[in-house]
């Protein structure tokens, strides 16, 4: 397979989340040998530096990887919707990373809560040169919530992301000011969505959006709904507050296999 120069992860964390993030990234070091570098760019409030460490130690076991850190004030987000309670303010950080990773001009965004379980590199090479964004299009909120997508200003047939997982031309963001604009938006609609983040997400960039395939973010409803085989996902999204970390979660059958994958990689990175 073609070698890749390096691939740029950003990821957005809590205290909440340093051992998730650690599994994430061995993951992704364990199935992406084809790329020289990989940096894992990381937005936080403020963890402690010993958790720093903890993370820093993937630069050290694992060649041609390297960890920085972007700390934002979460005060910023502080007027923003933050209903759903398995979601903290610092997931509103990826608002911030085109103007955080100025040096970048792409970088895959991914949520702390996922697996991957291939390689990236056809993901990763996605041509995005004329959109803002590429994300796995999510048909259930139309069954799900019938009407909700043209209460909050989109057509009931566009696209509508999950936000885990984006591929971001951050180039293109800073170039059309969408940093400011998703700001902005998060206080002028936090009445509006129910979403959070990933409903400003899709309001601010609705006409720059590519669509990638549901592999690269395997959600809850897509297990639920068995639309691929459990051997053709490359990055699995536990999005809902069940995690696969928490004990009851492998007991649901639709979580077996990804629950046994997610324990695996865990158990191998944390004793070793």
């Amino acid at each position: 397979m073609k070698k890749n120069d390096r691939i740029d992860i950003v990821f957005g964390i809590d205290a909440l989340y340093v051992n998730p993030l650690i599994v994430a990234a061995y993951s992704i070091i364990k199935n992406n040998t084809t790329f020289e570098e990989i940096f894992f760019h990381i937005i936080t409030g403020g963890i402690p530096n010993e958790e720093q460490r903890t993370i820093r130690q993937l630069e050290k076991d694992f060649p041609g990887v390297s960890v920085d850190f972007a700390v934002v004030d979460e005060g910023l987000f502080g007027e923003f919707p933050l209903h759903i309670k398995h979601i903290s303010p610092i997931a509103y950080g990826r608002f911030l990373a085109a103007d955080l990773f100025g040096h970048l001009d792409r970088a895959l965004y991914l949520d702390a809560d996922v697996l991957i379980l291939s390689d990236l590199s056809e993901l990763w090479n996605t041509n995005v040169q004329n959109t803002c964004i590429a994300g796995s299009h999510k048909a259930y909120i139309n069954r799900q919530f019938p009407g909700y997508k043209e209460s909050i200003g989109l057509e009931k047939d566009s696209t509508y992301i999950n936000s885990g997982v984006m591929l971001m031309n951050l180039y293109r963001i800073r170039m059309l000011g969408k940093t400011q604009e998703l700001l902005v938006n998060a206080k002028k609609l936090k009445n509006i969505v129910r979403i959070q983040d990933q409903d400003i997400i899709n309001i601010t960039f609705r006409e720059d959006i590519k669509r990638i395939h549901k592999k690269y973010n395997y959600t809850d409803s897509d297990r639920r709904e068995r639309t691929l085989s459990d051997r053709e996902v490359c990055i699995v999204h536990f999005n809902t507050r069940n995690k696969p970390w928490d004990s009851e979660f492998i007991s649901d059958e639709t979580n077996e296999f990804f629950s046994k994958e997610y324990l695996r990689y865990q158990n191998e990175i944390f004793t070793t």
